[in-house]
């Protein structure tokens, strides 16, 4: 609904264009990020976006979760950018 109601406008309020989403298909990076992050949603019990707030509780889960986010963030961009290196076979 918010899309719908949104796009009806000529540009966004605070940028000169929309930047919306150009592939519309599905593959097995896409299947298998979602997946983990599933996963990792179920076993930590937080959203991503509401861990943010949740840091101000000082709850070590908390902290730990975002630790395990960031860290997985790195290590996926890590490996991107060593399948970009390594030769084409």
């Amino acid at each position: 609904v918010g899309y719908r109601f949104v796009l009806t406008r000529h540009r966004p309020v605070m940028d000169g264009a929309f930047h919306l989403p150009k592939r519309g298909d599905i593959d097995p990076a896409l299947l298998g990020g979602s997946a983990i992050f599933g996963i990792g949603w179920g076993i930590a019990g937080f959203c991503p976006g509401g861990a943010i707030p949740a840091l101000g509780t000082g709850r070590a889960d908390v902290f730990l979760f975002m630790s395990a986010l960031i860290a997985g963030i790195l290590l996926a961009k890590a490996v991107r950018r060593s399948r970009k290196l390594s030769p084409a076979e």
